[in-house]
């Protein structure tokens, strides 16, 4: 029997990109995908009804309600205005509560800039095997993005260079522990649904989790291009006090730190050189280096997917 698999995401202030998001995830066979939007106004909105796959979910007083029935209300509920991470997060848990009403067996919360990658794997083979294991839960690692060019139009079509997950790459003498990955590394988990099932944070849910070794993965296009790049800052809340004095964040993740004082001092010519040296990173030859080291992989296959749906 053929299982319904489900995915979640939240888009704030989406682009065109969203319809080479909504394609490829239902050409590799995603059977719902629940997209919530932020500005209930938002032009990715018409691109979305048109797909009998997809149920759209405007932040309205409607929404609104469904997150006050949520067991993270309350923590989150003096932060919602500014932190779209909150509502992010109440969102996933509004989409496992419908999940559950028309029997999707599994679900997975994406950001808006990634895409789940099977490499000559089978989505309904792959969620079999993990009832067969008896497997609640499963986390993935994540390959990042390596954008080349300054302007991008769709990454999913034109982005094909990627970082590897330091789990891929054995005991390489890395750069730094984290191959220069600016976002996150930690990977992201997919659940089967019960009746308990809650998200814990963004990336995992309130069950034991199996690694997955080798693929599927999340590749994530994060700031992939320009205009994306200061796109991800503003939407996510460059001066948000949170993400600006929380010192473990600082830490964790200093590509936010370095990212917004530059947009903050606001020298246009300073921010374009921080992309190309933080973002773009390499010149070609290193670029080749890394590549033929295995820490850099080409990944072709959502590209030739979308692009083929256009001929």
């Amino acid at each position: 029997m053929e299982q319904k698999i489900a995915l979640v995401s939240t888009f704030n202030n989406s682009t065109k990109e969203i319809e080479s998001f909504i394609e490829y995830h239902i050409h590799i066979g995603f059977s719902n995908l629940f997209l919530f939007f932020d500005d209930p106004n938002d032009l990715g909105i018409k691109i979305a009804s048109k797909y009998k796959n997809v149920t759209v979910i405007k932040r309205d007083s409607d929404l609104e309600k469904k997150w006050k029935e949520t067991s993270f209300y309350e923590r989150e509920k003096k932060v919602l205005a500014i932190e779209p991470l909150s509502r992010e997060l109440l969102n996933i848990s509004v989409a496992i509560k419908m999940a559950k009403k028309i029997n999707i067996d599994w679900i997975i919360n994406l950001n808006m800039n990634e895409l789940f990658y099977l490499k000559n794997k089978n989505l309904q083979d792959h969620f079999k095997e993990l009832n067969d294991m008896k497997i609640d839960s499963v986390r993935y690692s994540n390959f990042e993005a390596l954008p080349e060019k300054f302007d991008i139009d769709d990454k999913f079509k034109e982005v094909k260079l990627f970082k590897k997950n330091h789990t891929f790459v054995g005991n390489k003498k890395l750069l730094n522990d984290k191959n220069h990955f600016i976002n996150y590394i930690h990977g992201r988990c997919s659940a089967k649904i019960s009746n308990d099932l809650e998200p814990v944070g963004l990336h995992s849910y309130n069950k034991t989790h199996f690694y997955c070794e080798g693929y599927p993965i999340i590749l994530n296009y994060y700031c992939c291009g320009y205009e994306a790049f200061l796109k991800n800052f503003y939407d996510i809340g460059l001066f948000n006090p949170k993400w600006i004095t929380n010192d473990a964040i600082n830490k964790k993740f200093p590509f936010y730190k370095q990212a917004r004082d530059i947009i903050f001092e606001g020298n246009e010519e300073k921010i374009k050189q921080f992309y190309k040296e933080k973002v773009m990173m390499f010149s070609d030859d290193v670029k080749k280096y890394l590549l033929s080291d295995n820490l850099l992989c080409e990944i072709n296959e959502p590209s030739e997917i979308l692009k083929s749906k256009n001929k």
